[in-house]
């Protein structure tokens, strides 16, 4: 790992980066940490269901002062994972964008930090006394809101500049498992993590970083089409420039992700880069009914309590494990995370939810983004990390394979790419997703089931091949939130062989395809 950068390389690693931001300071900024760009549209800052407080001036003052001290609830503000009150999708609606103040329940463990001498492997962090962590009372957080017509995504720059919320207007439904109280676990490299939800990033370690705690400036901008928020961060221990760019535009229901690490020292950095997205796909109780999604032969083992499995670092088929379906979370004994392997090989990962029909895909370019990692809590204490029993799951992202693997960047060097996020429901799971859409074909003994969703609308037909011969086809008209599902009972006599199920546009253009070779059709799981 890198020594800590002087104070000369931190001042150059923010001179780079005010630098970046310079046009939008020079031309338009507001008091705080955030900066508009782009059109003359504004926002009115407002406070939701609180009253109006006012909002820190900058990352460093927000640091060290003292948390705003609200009337003390009986319950957070902040909604359950169950139905969310949101709007209802919209056949025209601009994308969006605006400021505004979310209450959240806090434990204070601000007074418990612990300074951390330059030998520590995670100066200058803090880390964490915590036998003298206080109890939660309400704090204000400043709140960023962006969208569309399909879905609605709330950004918290003070805790991490993290995606805090994720709404699918198409089921009313959070995807994201948001907290309800912040409270710090003994996990982490700092040997304490908030799992506040949402999706953060970490770096310049594993697990789960070091700054997904600590503000991050901001930038936001408004275009006729799209509107966008791009959270800044120059990381203390080794001077990389971190930007994430969240994206919304005005025709799809995928948020586009924009993740950007730049060296701006003179020494060769190595790193670890991850996003980690925690869900709760509607579901109190997380674990219940999910499937993960992930497009490989084979998993390593990262951590896990089931003594039944191969240890950390080990090897394991997948989804199948000596009989157990390992991607069904109702067949995992304890907790469990493990990575793809040797990396993630397609382009796309994500899970469903059987219960609550509502599941989240991943497009990514694997040749860049080539750590895929999935983890469940499984037999853990919701106590552990919160204090209504509410569970979650992670979806983890990376540069490198595993966690065990770093990169490198050179002097000047950026890494970037492009990620798009969306909401599927209804279909019974996806086995191929891109960009424009996620496809599921589930076979049986009896019955075919083939399914499809978009992210923008979309009229075209659906094609169902078996070894080179089409077997069945539909005229359709798709939109996000509206999938397309049919159930064929028994068409052939022998199902195995080439299965394909084919989507295009009205031109013939090939929207997406999806391919299964059939050897031996295994009775499905009941669902």
């Amino acid at each position: 790992m890198p020594l800590p950068h002087s104070n000369c390389t931190r001042s150059l690693a923010w001179l780079c980066l005010l630098l970046s931001l310079g046009l939008a300071l020079a031309s338009r900024c507001t008091p705080g940490t955030g900066t508009t760009v782009g059109s003359d549209v504004s926002m009115p800052l407002v406070t939701l269901t609180l009253p109006s407080s006012p909002l820190p001036a900058s990352p460093s003052s927000t640091r060290s002062a003292t948390p705003y001290e609200l009337p003390s609830p009986k319950a957070t503000s902040v909604p359950s994972p169950s139905r969310v009150v949101s709007p209802t999708v919209t056949k025209v609606m601009s994308p969006t964008v605006y400021e505004t103040s979310l209450a959240l329940m806090a434990y204070d463990y601000q007074s418990a930090l612990l300074p951390t001498a330059p030998d520590d492997p995670v100066y200058p962090y803090p880390r964490l006394d915590h036998t003298k962590v206080g109890p939660p009372s309400p704090h204000l957080y400043r709140a960023i809101v962006l969208e569309n017509r399909y879905i609605q995504l709330t950004i918290l720059p003070e805790l991490g500049g993290r995606l805090y919320r994720w709404i699918d207007k198409a089921s009313g439904y959070n995807l994201f498992y948001t907290n309800p109280v912040l409270k710090p676990t003994h996990w982490g490299i700092r040997g304490w993590w908030l799992a506040a939800g949402g999706m953060e990033w970490a770096l310049p370690l594993d697990e789960h970083g070091l700054s997904e705690a600590t503000p991050w400036h901001y930038t936001i901008e408004r275009h006729p089409d799209y509107v966008s928020v791009s959270l800044h961060d120059v990381e203390e221990r080794s001077g990389l420039v971190c930007t994430i760019t969240v994206q919304l535009d005005n025709q799809h229901s995928y948020f586009k992700l924009i993740p950007q690490i730049t060296n701006p020292t003179n020494e060769v950095v190595r790193y670890k880069f991850w996003i980690n997205g925690m869900f709760s796909l509607g579901s109190q109780q997380a674990e219940v009914g999910l499937q993960f999604i992930l497009p490989v032969k084979r998993v390593m083992v990262h951590s896990s309590g089931d003594k039944d499995l191969p240890g950390a670092g080990e090897l394991m088929s997948w989804p199948e494990f000596r009989g157990r379906d390992m991607s069904r979370a109702s067949n995992w004994r304890k907790y469990l995370g493990v990575f793809a392997y040797p990396a993630i090989t397609s382009d796309f990962m994500g899970a469903y939810n059987h219960q609550t029909r509502l599941g989240v895909v991943r497009v990514f370019p694997h040749q860049i983004a080539r750590g895929a990692k999935i983890f469940s809590p499984g037999d853990i204490p919701a106590a552990v990390w919160t204090d209504d029993n509410s569970r979650y799951f992670e979806l983890w992202a990376g540069l490198a394979p595993t966690f065990w693997d770093e990169m490198t960047l050179t002097p000047g060097e950026t890494v970037r790419w492009q990620e798009y996020w969306y909401p599927v429901n209804q279909t019974g799971g996806f086995a191929y997703a891109n960009e424009r859409a996620a496809l599921n074909l589930v076979l049986s003994y009896a019955t075919v089931e083939v399914a499809a969703a978009v992210t923008s609308a979309l009229a075209g037909d659906m094609r169902l091949w078996h070894n080179d011969r089409v077997i069945a086809s539909w005229k359709v008209a798709l939109v996000p939130g509206r999938v397309f599902r049919r159930t064929l009972g028994s068409i052939l006599a022998q199902p195995t062989g080439e299965w394909k199920l084919e989507l295009r546009d009205a031109q013939g253009g090939r929207i997406a395809v999806l391919q299964k070779q059939v050897g031996r059709i295994i009775q499905r799981d009941a669902r």
